[in-house]
């Protein structure tokens, strides 16, 4: 009877300490899988971003823009494009990348931030919770934040609720620019 009981005791011994490492190990696989910072396609909105500009004051979920000027000549260059068969948009693309490229390594010491243009006017809008807000790597890929992530100076893209009634601007998408 003596070796029955301890024969019972070393295999409850066992099963518990197996289930316990099992439990453990993958505790530990979910939180090395959470720590990492994956790089998404993320979709934008296919219209153009309501509010664009820097972002100059954080209050809780509510940020005030200082919007951009706006560039008629690169609005009518926008709906040119959108008449453009596929062939001309790729080739379009390729130049203005080339274009770019040559650009930056050109000016690669001086401050980006130089060549915005405000025009002075500021927008409030409040991001309600849940809100995507993403920032994009310049790569066409995106990584997922939070609202605690957007910083005061900060370039941003807001995309507006279409049919937001009222006085208060709310966001539909927030996508934060690398400069």
């Amino acid at each position: 009877m003596n070796k029955i009981t301890i024969t019972m005791i070393v295999l409850l011994m066992i099963i518990n300490i197996s289930g316990c490492s099992f439990e453990t190990t993958e505790v530990e696989s979910k939180t090395s899988e959470a720590s990492t910072i994956e790089a998404t396609t993320t979709p934008v909105p296919e219209r153009k971003a309501e509010v664009m500009g820097i972002i100059k004051n954080v209050i809780g979920n509510e940020v005030s823009v200082s919007l951009l000027l706006k560039n008629t000549e690169s609005e009518e260059n926008m709906e040119q494009e959108a008449l453009l068969t596929d062939e001309e948009k790729a080739a379009k693309q390729a130049e203005k990348k080339a274009a770019n490229q040559a650009a930056n390594a050109r000016n690669i010491e001086k401050d980006p931030m130089e060549k915005v243009e405000l025009s002075g006017e500021m927008r409030d809008v409040v991001i309600p919770v849940g809100t995507k807000v993403v920032q994009s790597t310049g790569t066409g890929e995106f990584i997922d934040l939070n609202i605690g992530d957007i910083l005061k100076g900060t370039s941003v893209k807001i995309w507006l609720i279409e049919d937001g009634e009222g006085e208060v601007a709310v966001a539909e998408f927030v996508q934060l620019q690398i400069r």
